[in-house]
């Protein structure tokens, strides 16, 4: 995960680098729900075609391959050589310790409920194993429609301006999930919820390579899972004591509060650090 920032960085220019962002995440998204397809028939197939007694270790070799087969390609990438004057390993300065305190502020917003959208589905609105599944399904559609529409949204509205729109949208979404009394429209507002974080993931990928030089880009992907990390092991741990005490309305309101916050640190300080980077139209 560390290198896959820095991979689509150095491969694409600032103009064409949030259409690859978005087109990477978006085609991760699609395989993993085909594998995850495919992954759940492959013993069963297996069994039947080769008779094999365990035909789980099979399909984990059969995984194995495919990783070894897609590490030809990736052999194959060329990728410019980073400057080695005055090169350092993490970046540092003002632009990235805004950037990281805002992300902490996000990670805390979404790390709250993502870990038990199935007990909150199963337990408060008393939903089946299968909607709960299509509920899961769906929201990957609506993700990689939102992946592949935010960089026309960011063109739209401006770098720092979107993604701090679709931060704060990403808190209505759990504001309507915390209201929703009926499992039709839970899972319309958890498609939503699901589909708006995932939206603001290529301009704030694109943002963080953009702003750090290229030698550093490894060290500042570091970073930025580290916080993500943190944050999201913080928030899973407060949370799941907070839904026994308070529920889960008061946790999702709570979340919901935190993604706007983070909305508007994002625009106040990283837009301020952004614009002195870079032009006033990216803010």
């Amino acid at each position: 995960m560390v290198s896959f920032s820095p991979a689509v960085a150095a491969l694409t220019t600032e103009r064409n680098r949030q259409f690859a962002f978005s087109l990477a995440c978006s085609v991760g998204v699609c395989v993993g729900v085909l594998a995850g397809l495919a992954g759940g028939r492959l013993p069963g197939l297996l069994r039947s075609l080769i008779g094999s007694a365990d035909p789980n270790r099979m399909a984990l070799c059969v995984a194995a391959g495919i990783v070894a087969l897609a590490a030809l390609p990736a052999a194959r990438l060329r990728f410019p050589v980073a400057s080695r004057v005055d090169q350092k390993v993490y970046p540092r300065g003002r632009f990235l310790a805004a950037f990281l305190i805002c992300l902490g502020f996000w990670s805390v917003a979404v790390g709250a409920f993502n870990p038990f959208f199935n007990a909150f589905f199963a337990e408060r609105l008393r939903m089946s194993v299968e909607r709960i599944g299509v509920a899961f399904a769906f929201s990957h559609a609506g993700q990689v429609v939102a992946l592949l529409s935010a960089p026309l949204i960011l063109r739209w509205l401006g770098q720092v301006r979107g993604i701090a729109c679709m931060q704060f949208a990403t808190g209505m979404a759990l504001i309507c999930l915390a209201l929703s009394s009926s499992a039709g429209a839970a899972t319309l507002s958890y498609v939503g919820y699901m589909s708006l974080q995932y939206m603001s993931e290529p301009g704030v990928f694109s943002m963080l390579m953009s702003r750090v030089a290229p030698g550093e880009r490894s060290g500042a992907s570091a970073l930025y899972l580290l916080v993500t990390s943190i944050g999201g092991s913080i928030a899973a741990l407060a949370a799941g004591g907070a839904v026994v005490r308070f529920g889960y309305p008061s946790v999702l309101a709570a979340s919901a509060v935190l993604a706007a916050v983070a909305a508007l640190l994002f625009r106040a300080l990283v837009g301020k650090q952004a614009c002195r980077i870079d032009s006033a139209t990216s803010c």
